[in-house]
């Protein structure tokens, strides 16, 4: 997306739980260009339905370390580029690439691999980006991370993640 302020990860137990989030982000007026998400394809085909299959993109990506995924939106559109050009990666680094911090893409990448979902949304500016994060939180997500955020401090991991309890 166009001159982005940041994006919003969320990482939800299932993919009801994301298709619920995607729901309430498309009614706060998010278009479904915006949103992104990423699963574990456990059974090797894209048995995804409901709202998230209507998400452009949406297919299959195998990571460098065999893992599969599936995969839709801007997060489709970059690692699956990666993936063309030869430079497909693990799923932690993959995750880095999409610019979650190495420590955050380790603890996504596992919780992935569980069978959770991580759910992006791509915002203009930091009321799209707190509209994000009270859409995530109020759906059930796990955990919540935010990228390119002026009102964070970068210094400091933990005033920009938040793992619910």
């Amino acid at each position: 997306m166009e001159g982005k302020a940041g994006v919003v990860f969320g990482l939800y137990k299932s993919a009801a739980q994301a298709e619920e989030a995607l729901d309430y982000l498309t009614a706060e007026r998010f278009s479904s260009s915006d949103i992104s998400f990423l699963m574990r394809d456990a059974v090797g085909s894209t048995g995804v339905g409901g709202t998230l299959a209507l998400l452009a993109g949406l297919g299959t990506l195998a990571l460098a370390d065999g893992e599969r995924l599936i995969v839709a939106g801007s997060m489709r559109s970059v690692l699956g580029h990666l993936a063309q050009s030869g430079k497909s990666r693990s799923l932690p680094a993959s995750l880095t690439i999409l610019g979650i911090p190495e420590y955050e893409a380790q603890y996504y990448a596992a919780k992935i691999k569980d069978g959770s979902v991580l759910l992006s949304a791509d915002c203009r500016d930091s009321d799209q980006i707190a509209t994000a994060k009270d859409v995530l939180t109020n759906t059930g997500a796990e955990t919540i991370f935010a990228t390119g955020n002026p009102i964070y401090n970068n210094n400091d991991p933990t005033a920009r993640t938040h793992r619910a309890s």
